[in-house]
């Protein structure tokens, strides 16, 4: 953990020099995304060599934290995103998104913030083109699954169960 802080704080003023110096935000927003990230990896690196050496393989305990460790990064990144573009004073530098040119709105409303002209388009009717989704993401869902298990159901028969010719070779085969 001392490291990860000693190369955050050596690596973290890479990202501000860039900012600072070149005026360069999408860079610096860049660097401090993959710096913090790095940083963050060294938890997920270190409780995947005890889990591999206490729990064994296919452990369900890993895949909880790592799933857990996602989520916390994740929601931890959009706050620090917030909080640099808030220190260096930009403003949707980090957004992936563009404004669709075909967007139609059908209300204008001035944004309390910014004062600028915002369109909206009602939540009811987004709600409704929403839950269109759902079934055609409940299908790949489920397809998915069945995938990965027959994947797991596979990799484990031959680790396992399978005691025939070449199962050190298909143990290793991905």
């Amino acid at each position: 953990m001392i490291l990860g802080i000693a190369l955050e704080r050596r690596y973290a003023r890479n990202a501000i020099e860039y900012k600072e110096y070149a005026n360069l935000e999408q860079i610096a927003f860049y660097f401090a995304f993959t710096q913090s990230y790095f940083t963050f990896l060294l938890f997920p690196a270190a409780f995947g060599a005890v889990a591999w050496l206490f729990f064994g393989h296919f452990s369900p305990v890993y895949g909880i934290v790592n799933a857990l460790w996602c989520t916390v990064f994740t929601e931890w990144w959009k706050h620090q995103e917030v909080d640099l573009a808030v220190r260096w004073g930009v403003r949707g530098v980090s957004r992936i998104e563009q404004k669709r040119k075909n967007f139609q709105h059908e209300t204008l409303i001035t944004d309390p913030v910014t004062g600028e002209q915002v369109g909206i388009f009602p939540v009811k009717k987004r709600l409704q083109r929403q839950l269109l989704q759902i079934p055609f993401a409940l299908a790949a869902a489920s397809l998915l699954g069945t995938l990965i298990a027959t994947c797991f159901g596979i990799e484990v028969f031959i680790s396992e169960v399978y005691n025939g010719p070449l199962q050190w070779v298909l143990v290793s085969i991905p």
